[in-house]
């Protein structure tokens, strides 16, 4: 599998490309892949940008072994070791104007940038368009992000490998799973949802309860295997859970940012080694944890979106010695919400899973024991989470289709949907009382104030825009008002146009009847579209 991912890097660079993104799953070798692909004559320095620094150590342990005469260098923290052929630095510290302004931009042959999903964010384009490296390498196991920012363009919308945990299952570089999504017990409608989560206080007092932690125990005693990762929603809840199983005899810490913590390092050997049996954490290991001998996955919190659901995942699926298999306990609780965790799922066996359509077919495959999964691997849901599950995907009669996705692709993207994505996601975007998308979207409360401003000022164009068919000479038209009067980055460049355009239209009225012929007497030569300027649109 590297070698297939090496060979595709090596392609991607005699075709002219200077960054590119590769997609492995957890366990798959990422870190040594950029070290065996970085390790060329024409890249003699090289950076490596990480956001832990535990991704640091482990990276900086990788490229020793593939460079051992190589100086390493690293900046985090306090540590300025920038004199060396192979950086590894944090982007916090490098982020940093002070510390970035230290360098030319062409100091780095080579640029890697791990948990490449981060790199939408401020301080990572900041630091990427800051240099000019002869190749940026973009590494993640999970290229989607929750608010569909679009990786690819800052890799020259070049994915050069994309290689997934089905993948990885079935070439045996990952173990199996079998996963048990269990019935969670807490009413979820009498927590406030505030936008796209629960409100944390009357979420932390809902799960850290004695009956739920008991009945986590029970899943465990009777699930799990002897080395467990269980992921807590808050500080209170770890330390709650960890004192729990610890009372019931189980060796357990809780491992989070808070001072009640234990040591992170510390625990993550521990537990490799056995000493301990349980680690509960918050958001510390969902990644750059590498301890192959975790057996066991306790997912204990509602989950936001299906990367976090996948790190998760990923945390446990290392091959070990003497591991079978990765055992998975989700719980499903009695909120929309928790359909991210069917949809992870979906999206793990490589089905689609936009709508509750699709999620009910899945599901259906799921309960009937139909469904493919990667070898070895299991699912099964407990009946009472089926039927939790089934009362979710089951449309209220006063909620729409469109209104159900919409609602759906709101909490876990954290923005609206466009009229694009509701169309592929199988949902006419017209299909509502207002019969138009831009009608739908303001009743729903998608316009921002200056949206909803323009639209209800020049609502009967925009309404009209959507319903007529451009099959005629539309299309032409459209194109050569948006060259003459955008810019190359999009903008618009003049004030005239449009009423040049409209002029056009009112002078030549057979538009209204005709295909493109007429067009040909008002379209200056330049409006001989080459393949170039077509495919920048």
């Amino acid at each position: 599998m590297q070698q297939n991912a090496l060979q595709a890097l090596k392609r991607a660079r005699e075709d002219g490309y200077s960054a590119g993104l590769v997609v492995l799953a957890t366990g798959l070798g990422k870190t040594w892949l950029a070290a065996f692909d970085s390790n060329r004559s024409e890249f003699a320095r090289v950076l490596f940008i990480a956001h832990r620094d535990e991704i640091l150590t482990q990276a900086i342990e990788t490229f020793r072994r593939v460079r051992p005469t190589a100086r390493i260098g690293r900046m985090s923290g306090e540590v300025r070791e920038t004199d060396a052929d192979l950086l590894f630095a944090s982007i916090q510290t490098l982020g940093r104007t002070n510390h970035l302004s230290r360098f030319q931009r062409t100091d780095f042959d080579y640029i890697i940038v791990d948990e490449f999903h981060h790199a939408a964010a401020g301080t990572y384009r900041r630091v990427i368009e800051y240099f000019e490296p002869k190749f940026l390498l973009g590494l993640t196991a999970t290229p989607e992000r929750a608010d569909g920012a679009d990786l690819l363009a800052l890799c020259q919308e070049n994915e050069v490998f994309n290689a997934n945990i089905h993948d990885g299952i079935k070439s045996g570089r990952l173990c199996p799973f079998h996963y048990f999504g269990v019935p969670d017990d807490i009413d979820y409608s009498n927590i406030p949802w505030r936008s796209v989560r629960f409100d944390p206080e009357a979420l932390d007092a809902a799960v850290a309860t004695d009956a739920r932690a008991r009945n986590a125990l029970e899943q465990f005693q009777s699930k799990g295997g002897r080395r467990c990762i269980g992921f807590c929603c808050s500080q209170r809840h770890a330390d709650f859970m960890a004192r729990f199983f610890v009372s019931a005899g189980l060796r357990a810490v809780a491992v989070h940012a808070g001072p009640s913590s234990a040591p992170r390092t510390t625990s993550l050997k521990q537990l490799a080694t056995g000493e301990i049996d349980v680690i509960f954490a918050v958001d510390m290991f969902n990644e750059g944890v590498d301890v192959p001998a975790i057996d066991t996955v306790m997912m204990l919190r509602p989950t936001e979106s299906t990367v976090i659901w996948m790190q998760q995942l990923g945390r446990g699926l290392r091959v070990a010695e003497d591991k079978q298999y990765l055992t998975v306990i989700d719980y499903i609780g009695n909120h929309r919400c928790f359909l991210m965790k069917l949809r992870a799922m979906a999206a793990l066996i490589s089905r689609s899973a936009e709508s509750k359509g699709h999620l009910r077919e899945v599901l259906e495959e799921i309960r009937r024991e139909t469904i493919s999964l990667p070898p070895g691997c299991e699912v099964t849901y407990d009946l009472s989470a089926v039927d939790i599950l089934q009362q979710l995907l089951r449309p209220s009669s006063v909620e729409t289709a469109l209104e159900a996705f919409y609602r759906d692709f709101e909490e876990r993207h954290g923005l609206r949907p466009n009229a694009v994505e509701t169309f592929h996601a199988g949902i006419n975007p017209r299909s509502n009382s207002e019969g138009s998308w831009l009608g739908f979207v303001d009743r729903m409360g998608g316009l921002a104030l200056e949206e909803r401003s323009v639209f209800l000022a020049a609502k009967d164009f925009f309404v009209a825009m959507e319903k007529t068919e451009t099959t005629r000479s539309y299309k032409i038209v459209l194109l050569q008002a948006l060259f003459d009067g955008l810019n190359s980055i999009g903008r618009s460049q003049s004030t005239s146009w449009p009423e040049e355009w409209r002029r056009r239209f009112v002078e030549c009225t057979g538009w209204k009847r005709i295909s493109l012929s007429i067009w040909t007497i008002y379209l200056p030569s330049s409006a001989c579209l080459s393949r170039t300027r077509l495919r920048r649109l």
